[in-house]
This record gives structure tokens, sequence and C-alpha cells, in this order.
């Protein structure tokens, strides 16, 4: 690994690592307050966050420096989980937009390409890698797509901007030809995660 791209792979784990437990301390919390199942107030909410933040940071101090130099060489089920709980968390911050997830699927592409040039994987290996890659990554797209473009077309203030952009009734909207098109653009988004995955593999790859 070169030293330019042991500092990114190092200050995406430092970024990353405390996103996460921030994130996962905080929603945790809100959804036991929101659901009552604890007695939970605000304050203690927002310290959880901040308490998994100040984690995650001394977790950095300690270990990222090992976890760059076996970054290439990760376990594939860790990678799949923290793969969904980013891909979560990038719906969260994009509003329901499938921008972050895209973006993130791209990123998986260009580790995946990285991941086999370190590995010296023949052609054929990396190929069939990179097909499994970019069909997980644009699945994860459009499924996570599918339920927010569905409850989308509950929302009157949504469904009445569709119809003053294309002319139809809200009614039609919110039947069959409003599923249709979001099946249809949850299909779009697949073919287009899936390209962009498989293109940054394959540029990554090459890029020896």
């Amino acid at each position: 690994m070169s030293r330019l791209e042991s500092i990114v792979v190092g200050a995406a784990i430092a970024v990353a690592c405390p996103l996460l437990l921030f994130v996962f301390c905080w929603w945790t919390t809100a959804a036991l307050q929101m659901n009552r199942v604890l007695p939970i107030s605000v304050d203690f909410a927002i310290a959880a966050a901040w308490t998994g933040l100040a984690l995650g940071v001394a977790l950095d101090l300690g270990s990222v420096r090992r976890w760059a130099r076996g970054f290439y060489a990760a376990n594939l089920k860790v990678l799949v989980f923290l793969y969904l709980c980013l891909s979560v968390i990038a719906v969260a911050f994009c509003m329901g937009v499938p921008l972050g997830n895209i973006v993130l699927g791209t990123i998986a592409g260009l580790y995946v390409g990285r991941r086999h040039v370190h590995a010296r994987a023949s052609a054929e290996t990396f190929a069939k890698s990179v097909r499994q890659t970019s069909l997980f990554a644009a699945a994860v797209t459009a499924l996570e797509a599918l339920p927010i473009g569905l409850l989308g077309l509950g929302e009157r203030h949504i469904t009445g901007r569709i119809a003053a952009m294309t002319g139809l009734s809200e009614s039609l909207l919110t039947g069959p030809v409003g599923m249709g098109a979001v099946l249809v653009l949850c299909g779009l988004l697949f073919v287009i995660q899936y390209g962009c995955t498989r293109l940054a593999a394959t540029v990554a790859f090459r890029a020896e």
C-alpha cells in the first residue's frame, strides 16, 4: 500500500468509527425513548450520542493504524454488516434521496478493486467478485429506495408536486400508476448502482 493510499484509508477509518458509534448510540436511545421502552430523557439521549463519539475517537487512537494495515484483508461478513449500517445512515442523512447510497456503492467498488490488487488476484477471480459486489450494492440501493418511494405516495405534498409537474391526477399517482413508477425508478436505480460499482472496481483494479 502506498503512503498516499495508507493515509486515505486511515482517514476513512478514523471518520467512520466515531460516526458509526455516534449514530448507533443516538438512534438506539432515541428509539427506546420514542417507543417508551425505557424512561429516557432527551438529555440522556444526547449524552449517549456524545459518549459514542468519544468512544469512537478513543478506539481510533488505539487501533486505527492496525485497522489500516489489515484494511484489504478484512472479514467479508464484517464488511457486509458495516456496509448495511452505513447505507442506512446514508439514507437518513440524505433524507431518503439515494445519492448517498450511490456514492457508498461506488466506494465499495473502489475497495473491491484495490483489495484484489493487493491480493494479486487473477482477472477471473476479480470478475466474479466485482459482479457479486455490484449486484449486492445495487440490491441494497434499490430495496432501500422501494419502501421510501411507496411511503412517499402517501404524502399529499409529494404527490401534489408530482401531479403539478406531470399533469396527472393525485388519485392516479396513489394507485397502480404511482406504484408502477416507483418500481421502474427502483429498477433504474439498480442499474445505475450496478454500473457505478462495477466501473469503480474496474478502474481501481487496473490502476496498479
